[in-house]
């Protein structure tokens, strides 16, 4: 199941799981830990995260700047592990200049780097995201179908790979971005434009090289950036 996915799957909701990772924090050591600051303020930080995704993927620069000051609002986090409290603050800062970007295109350039932000948080909390985020199954299918599902879900696994850290997310979503076939007649039909489908494949054959050779986290950021502009493009016009 897509852990952004708002319903629930098999053992813990995704959000839960996420809540319960961070409430491991506070120093219990058997049963399920009881509410916390760190899980309720995670709950809410990983909510907004999603509907960034969401915004981002369809080029809605409006819900994408109110999901980006949801992340800000947000108060002190009391009992952080040291060296968390600047990462926060990074965080923060981050989806100011998200809410107060001029265009789409800044605001989707920005939004995998807050989401890098994310990670740098958790791997400065000691919270370990990334076997969580790694248990996916590339869909199959044909046609437009295929496309837009395959598409979205690679996006969705980049998106996890920096929210993690997760190089096993990354790495399967990169081998699930489109290649030749995702293109195909069908797609050039339902899009109705046949230079602009040509091109965003052309486009993606060298994001997909990229992201498969980018060596840190910031430089797949700038990659999943592009990609996202891809799909909003689409989205929108």
């Amino acid at each position: 199941m897509d852990v952004f996915d708002r319903g629930a799957g098999p053992g813990l909701p995704p959000l839960a799981a996420l809540a319960v990772s961070c409430a491991l924090l506070t120093g219990c050591q058997s049963g399920p830990p009881p509410p916390s600051p760190i899980a309720t303020e995670m709950y809410v930080h990983f909510e907004a995260i999603r509907d960034a995704r969401e915004a981002a993927v369809m080029g809605d620069l409006g819900a994408l700047r109110a999901a980006a000051m949801a992340v800000r609002e947000r108060g002190d986090v009391a009992g952080l592990p040291e060296g968390a409290g600047p990462r926060l603050a990074d965080l923060r800062g981050r989806a100011r200049a998200i809410e107060e970007s001029q265009s789409l295109e800044e605001a989707l350039r920005l939004a995998p780097v807050l989401v890098v932000d994310c990670g740098s948080c958790h791997q400065a909390s000691g919270v370990d995201l990334g076997q969580r985020f790694a248990r996916r199954t590339i869909p199959e299918g044909e046609g437009i179908d295929r496309h837009a599902q395959r598409l979205g879900w690679s996006v969705n696994r980049l998106w996890e790979g920096l929210l993690g850290p997760s190089e096993p997310a990354w790495s399967v979503g990169v081998d699930a971005l489109p290649d030749g076939r995702s293109f195909g007649p069908e797609v050039i039909e339902a899009v109705g434009d046949r230079d602009r489908v040509l091109m965003d494949r052309d486009r993606f054959d060298g994001l997909t090289a990229r992201a498969r050779s980018a060596e840190d986290w910031d430089q797949r950021a700038l990659v999943l950036g592009e990609i996202l502009q891809v799909c909003a493009g689409c989205h929108i016009r």
